[in-house]
């Protein structure tokens, strides 16, 4: 939580996007895709939904993976690469019945520390074979749409400009709400107070890439490294740091009051 990060709170006035979804059958219904030779978007980038990935590191999340899960299920992304890290309750448990179940796809990486930058780029050459494009996140980060938009919907906006290598997704930082103890229901439900729009640390961004121009991850988790395209904002203004990377702890020229999606970040 953000609690004690020198700023003030305010409600939450964008709307839940799952209150405007439609959903059939559960959303923990196995939709995997299959790994193959894929370069559909090559062919016609403008009429086909784009197959997104979540890259994440999961330590002691088990209270919370189902809803994160589900969520995004609900905006569109149905694949997950998951690096299992353990930790000292039933992750890894929870995990390994996951991905038995083809509801994730799951990598050990259990009793390592300082292991992001290999794991990410296991992920990445992975989704190599299936994957048009990837979100870098974690467990307490929730990607949201503006509007009424799925997230396919914005990642095939972005992926519609060839020249778009890479999009810096701003942080939306949520507090307490006021909790003085951890108690049950949904984390987007419990927690409605963020940091104000122009705190700093909404200027702090997380990445989604082209996986066909991305040569790697960068030295840290919130950027990758580019073979060629755009680092760009959410409305595809370029993002400051070279052409080839993003400086991810720099502020960013927008937050995420402007943006066509962001991370909730909790």
């Amino acid at each position: 939580m953000a609690e004690g990060r020198g700023c003030d709170y305010e409600r939450a006035n964008d709307d839940n996007p799952l209150r405007h979804k439609e959903t059939s059958g559960s959303l923990l219904t196995p939709r995997c895709h299959k790994m193959g030779p894929h370069n559909r978007l090559n062919e016609n980038p403008t009429s086909l939904t784009p197959v997104l990935a979540i890259v994440a590191p999961v330590r002691d999340e088990a209270r919370y993976l189902v809803e994160w899960l589900a969520y995004h299920r609900a905006l569109g992304i149905n694949t997950f690469l998951l690096a299992d890290n353990g930790g000292n309750d039933t992750t890894s448990a929870l995990l390994e019945e996951l991905d038995r179940h083809r509801l994730v796809k799951r990598f050990d990486w259990r009793h390592q520390t300082k292991f992001q930058f290999e794991f990410y780029c296991q992920a990445i050459n992975v989704a190599r074979s299936f994957a048009d494009g990837l979100f870098f996140v974690d467990v307490d980060e929730f990607l949201r749409p503006e509007g009424q938009m799925s997230i396919s919907d914005v990642a095939k906006t972005w992926l519609a400009d060839p020249t778009v290598g890479a999009v810096a997704l701003n942080w939306a930082i949520y507090g307490s709400s006021g909790r003085q103890q951890c108690d049950s229901g949904l984390v987007i439900e419990r927690f409605t107070r963020r940091a104000h729009q122009e705190f700093s640390g909404n200027k702090h961004a997380k990445t989604f890439v082209r996986v066909g121009c991305c040569a790697g991850p960068a030295e840290n988790p919130h950027a990758v490294t580019l073979d060629s395209g755009r680092y760009v904002d959410t409305r595809g203004g370029t993002s400051r740091g070279t052409r080839r990377k993003v400086l991810p702890w720099a502020s960013q020229r927008r937050s995420y009051g402007t943006c066509s999606a962001w991370i909730t970040s909790y």
